[in-house]
């Protein structure tokens, strides 16, 4: 506290020495203008003017009062010249007058000039009365400082060396002030930073707020949002457990359709093999029409006899060249016609019943008695439920192709109507 006091009163004493000096600049002035105003209303307001018509006024007032009585004086002087005299006195008493009407104007210009002054000091004293009153509020240090300042007056040399050590003590107060200045403008400058960084603190923290209450929405979202996956997780893995079993179904279903595939190869394997039979069986019953045919000519050519009823095969030679499997069925339907027509020969050979009616079963023969040429066709069929039976293991493999032996029966049934 006793520092913030002493600084204070430096201060304080520091603004009064400026206020002296100001005050005592403006005395100075104020003393230089009045010096200068009282030479102008010594001379005159213009220079030198005023000052000659005095002196001429003082130097001529004499000269003209000798001149006058002498002239006054001088009996011996004729009128003419007494005349010429008078004349010179007018005039100069003319001048006279003239010269005393401007020196009346002159002494009442100074008479203003003097008023003007006296107000002037007035003036400076009322100004010196207002300084004494400020000054007498100042403590006894401002009336020391006074009194230095009065007896600097009366001895220049005194008044030089206070204002040596008034100019040192204002440098010194001056600096100070500088220095307070600075500090003051300093904190002022940190209480802005402190303000502005409290306001961006502030703005800082309600961003803050609205970012955690942001946040907070956002984390209760993701919240729904994690109880959601949580229940599509579990459907997930209901739906894992479903497509497993659904894939251990679909496994189980691409054996059967890899064995069903298998099943299906193999069925056409047998299809293309029954198609290569049936093609070897169409051409054997070609073969056997074109011969039935040929007979047929030939019967018609020569007419009918009980021999010509044996040039038909029996179903035992039929059944002689039906294969025991679909090899040997293909290789007996690719003989040489020339084989055929051996075989042929040798069917013909053998013993003839004697009569169609009549006819019995010999103990080599097969027991089936021998048809008329004409129903050849029954004998195919004959064959055609051997080669199904034949078959028979190998359409019975697989059930779902059973369609494939339909189609086989069908063609073969198509083709003895066309053979009928």
């Amino acid at each position: 506290m006793g520092n913030k006091r002493g600084e204070r009163r430096k201060r304080m004493i520091a603004r009064q020495r400026e206020d002296h000096e100001a005050t005592r600049d403006k005395l100075q002035k104020l003393q230089t203008e009045l010096s200068g105003n009282s030479n102008k209303i010594e001379y005159d307001i213009h220079p030198g003017q005023g000052s000659e018509n005095f002196r001429a006024y003082q130097n001529l007032q004499p000269q003209t009062e000798t001149y006058v009585q002498a002239v006054l004086v001088d009996d011996d002087v004729d009128e003419g010249s007494s005349f010429d005299a008078y004349e010179r006195v007018a005039m100069l008493t003319a001048d006279l007058e003239c010269t005393l009407m401007r020196f009346d104007l002159t002494s009442k210009k100074l008479e203003k000039t003097r008023c003007e002054l006296k107000d002037a000091e007035a003036q400076l004293i009322r100004e010196k009365k207002e300084l004494v009153q400020a000054k007498e509020v100042c403590d006894s240090e401002r009336s020391q400082k006074e009194r230095a300042i009065a007896r600097m007056k009366q001895s220049e040399a005194t008044v030089r060396d206070v204002e040596e050590k008034m100019q040192a003590e204002l440098t010194q107060a001056l600096n100070a002030h500088k220095s307070e200045i600075h500090v003051r403008q300093q904190a002022e400058r940190d209480a802005e930073a402190q303000k502005k960084a409290a306001r961006d603190a502030h703005e800082k923290a309600l961003q803050s707020e609205g970012r955690i209450e942001a946040l907070g929405e956002e984390l209760h979202g993701l919240r729904r949002e994690i109880e959601d996956l949580r229940q599509a997780k579990a459907d997930l893995a209901q739906q894992t457990g479903m497509l497993d079993l659904k894939s251990a179904e679909v496994t189980a279903a691409q054996g059967e359709l890899d064995t069903t595939k298998k099943e299906l190869a193999e069925a056409r394997r047998i299809h293309d093999t029954q198609n290569l039979q049936i093609e070897a069986l169409s051409a054997h019953i070609a073969a056997l029409k074109a011969a039935h045919e040929a007979t047929l000519r030939i019967q018609d050519s020569i007419g009918e006899s009980p021999e010509s009823v044996n040039d038909q095969p029996s179903e035992t030679e039929v059944d002689s060249l039906q294969p025991s499997s679909a090899s040997t069925l293909t290789a007996s339907l690719l003989v040489k016609p020339k084989a055929r027509a051996a075989a042929k020969a040798a069917a013909k050979q053998k013993p003839r019943p004697k009569s169609r009616a009549g006819a019995k079963a010999k103990p080599g023969v097969s027991g089936v008695p021998i048809r008329d040429p004409p129903r050849l066709g029954g004998d195919l069929i004959d064959c055609r439920v051997e080669l199904r039976r034949r078959l028979r293991p190998h359409r019975v493999a697989s059930g779902r192709f059973k369609t494939s032996s339909v189609y086989l029966r069908s063609g073969l049934r198509n083709r003895e109507y066309k053979l009928e």
